[in-house]
């Protein structure tokens, strides 16, 4: 299984083909998927991303974490598990 990513302060023109190319520098994307309100179906501006394997995760978030992508700077996080 792999290591998911939260992604935020996305801006709103990027897709889920942007994101995976993105992460894809860095390793294996398993998933890119940028959430969207349910009813009108506009980005909320944040996206899951699952990577290969922990080490591609960390990698990922070493480089792009408060990094600049298209005009704002980006967050990227590991998403806690309970």
């Amino acid at each position: 299984m792999g290591s998911a990513l939260h992604v935020g302060n996305l801006s709103q023109a990027i897709t889920d083909r942007d994101l995976s190319k993105m992460f894809g520098e860095y390793g294996v994307v398993e998933s890119a998927v940028i959430i969207r309100d349910a009813a009108t179906g506009a980005s909320k501006r944040v996206a899951s991303v699952v990577m290969g394997n922990e080490e591609e995760a960390q990698t990922a978030i070493n480089w792009l974490h408060l990094s600049q992508f298209e005009g704002r700077t980006i967050s990227v996080t590991r998403v806690r598990t309970h």
